[in-house]
């Protein structure tokens, strides 16, 4: 790690691949390195491509109170809930995102700041709810996305996204507007220009007062790989993406393995 950090103030985590194993349930060794780290003082904040209602049940139950990052950094919250950020996307990009989509028989959803809209495909059958977990949900219509006040478009093929198909949705955004992002091989993702979980955690951070040099960040996969590179301190799971792997300072434990709780040990490590 970089001799020139000597405390680490803010740790900003990912859910999916990282904190939580295959089961989605937090690894009980990271869930109380966590804890541990909050209590040395260190501010943890869970950064999560998930909409912000879910990651704050997952704050609730982990016992942290940091400030939250959702939508893959589209909406920031602080500690008690209140909005710090919100990072609209076009209505009409994402709407012509949504309708290539559906043409390819994909299933997509809509990010607002509280709720989760998943999107009806004209003559197709009714979305699986089941795939947003933990987080308020609605139906709605094709020509609904354009008026709705939304920060990511979500796209799902089960069990990955052909190249054929990133491609063509590729062809369609917007670039002007939108960026594209995975956070799994399943799910291809939309934001807004400018935004990830970097921007977000540099929100976060210049609210508190805390720079890049005292941030600390761990992810596993394509769209932590912007906040991994931002933070001082940026670690890869073992059973991170490749790219994020290079990018990393240093790579830990998988997810089943505790790898969380591995990188908090390294970094309260009393200094030499």
């Amino acid at each position: 790690m970089p001799a020139s950090v000597t405390k680490i103030r803010l740790l900003a985590v990912d859910l999916d691949g990282t904190l939580l194993r295959a089961d989605k349930v937090p690894h009980p060794a990271s869930a109380e390195a966590l804890r541990r780290a909050e209590a040395a003082g260190i501010t943890v904040v869970i950064a999560s491509g998930r909409a912000l209602p879910a990651i704050r049940l997952f704050t609730t139950e982990l016992g942290l109170h940091g400030p939250c990052i959702g939508a893959n950094g589209a909406d920031v919250s602080s500690p008690d809930g209140v909005g710090w950020r919100h990072d609209r996307i076009n209505g009409l990009a994402a709407s012509a995102l949504v309708i290539e989509a559906h043409k390819r028989g994909l299933t997509t959803a809509v990010y607002g700041f509280d709720r989760v809209y998943l999107v009806r495909r004209s003559g197709g059958p009714e979305p699986d709810f089941k795939r947003i977990i933990r987080t308020p949900t609605e139906l709605v219509n094709e020509e609904d996305v354009a008026s709705l006040d939304i920060g990511k478009v979500l796209v799902m093929q089960d069990p990955a996204i052909s190249d054929e198909t990133r491609a063509a949705l590729m062809e369609v955004m917007d670039s002007r507007f939108l960026r594209s992002t995975d956070s799994e091989p399943h799910f291809m993702e939309f934001l807004a220009v400018g935004t990830s979980k970097a921007s977000a955690l540099q929100e976060v951070g210049h609210r508190l007062g805390i720079p890049a040099s005292q941030t600390a960040a761990i992810g596993d996969y394509l769209n932590d790989l912007e906040m991994v590179e931002y933070a001082e301190i940026g670690a890869a799971m073992g059973n991170g993406h490749s790219a994020l792997r290079a990018a990393a300072n240093l790579t830990v434990a998988t997810n089943e393995d505790g790898g969380v709780a591995e990188f908090v040990n390294l970094l309260c490590a009393p200094k030499a």
